[in-house]
């Protein structure tokens, strides 16, 4: 019953600052409402979407989107996204539908959906719409570019290194060498206060885990033979990392480093109180 009491008083709060105009969040305030909103949105995605293997198979069976691929630019990468099939629907009804219905997705367009469900439950409705309002000049996106989905909520953000946020937990470096068809790279997700973690995977995150244990799903990925396609650099690295130290071992020399680099992405209290009070922009 402890989630759903705090669910209720988090969802009461956001409703309260949203219809108030002199109301303003404390960070931990928005903290605890991103906490709570990240965890219920990831266990409906984890409970009816599934994880893609290859691009070319996107799919979505909401009504308001089309999976599609997009480049931000001419030399940037391939991003997986989401297009609204109509740009005068209620986006917000598009966003909320989307997470119920079956999907065949992965990890990008899942966490840019679960921290614009969040923006949303932080703004409330009526400034979240402000805010679509007002993309389309601050960014250069409109609702009929498919990466409009992405641009959301990424101006009110803050990177920190500790607390509750947005967070990757990282595979070793060497893993889309050894694995380019594989999706055990790492895990796009939310770190809570208490250091559990989630992420999308409708196998292993039927609840939260801790980094340790997240790294140990990574650790199996990358020491199976399953998708190796540079077979002597994967037997070098199975060689070193066998016996009971194996997992050990391979925390300490190839993934502590690199997660203790990793920063936090937390929405900011100022930056979502200064555009409810005052309308001002975030810059980025």
């Amino acid at each position: 019953m402890k989630i759903y009491a705090k669910l209720f008083i988090a969802l009461m709060l956001s409703v309260f600052i949203a219809t108030s105009s002199n109301a303003t969040y404390t960070q931990e305030q928005v903290d605890e409402i991103v906490s709570i909103k990240a965890k219920e949105t990831f266990d409906l995605i984890n409970l009816n979407w599934s994880y893609l293997q290859n691009l070319n198979d996107l799919n979505a069976e909401s009504a308001f989107w089309t999976p599609t691929l997009a480049k931000p630019s001419i030399n940037s990468a391939i991003y997986p996204t989401l297009k609204l099939n109509d740009t005068q629907c209620d986006i917000i009804e598009a966003f909320r539908d989307l997470p119920t219905k079956p999907a065949h997705l992965e990890c990008t367009i899942v966490v840019k959906l679960v921290k614009n469900l969040c923006l949303l439950e932080l703004l409330g409705e009526d400034k979240f719409n402000e805010w679509l309002q007002i993309l389309p000049k601050t960014t250069g996106r409109h609702p009929s570019d498919p990466l409009f989905f992405h641009v959301i909520p990424d101006r009110f953000f803050s990177v920190k290194n500790e607390g509750s946020g947005f967070y990757y937990v990282a595979n070793h470096s060497g893993y889309t060498t050894m694995k380019p068809k594989g999706i055990g790279c790492g895990y796009n997700g939310f770190l809570f206060q208490d250091q559990q973690f989630i992420s999308f995977d409708p196998v292993h995150f039927k609840e939260t885990k801790s980094i340790e244990e997240t790294q140990h799903i990574l650790f199996e990925d990358i020491m199976s033979d399953e998708n190796v396609e540079k077979i002597n650099l994967h037997q070098a690295l199975k060689t070193q990392y066998v016996g009971e130290d194996g997992f050990a071992n391979f925390r300490l020399n190839c993934l502590e480093t690199k997660q203790q680099s990793q920063p936090i992405w937390k929405f900011s209290a100022d930056k979502i109180n200064a555009f409810m009070d005052s309308g001002i922009i975030p810059k980025n």
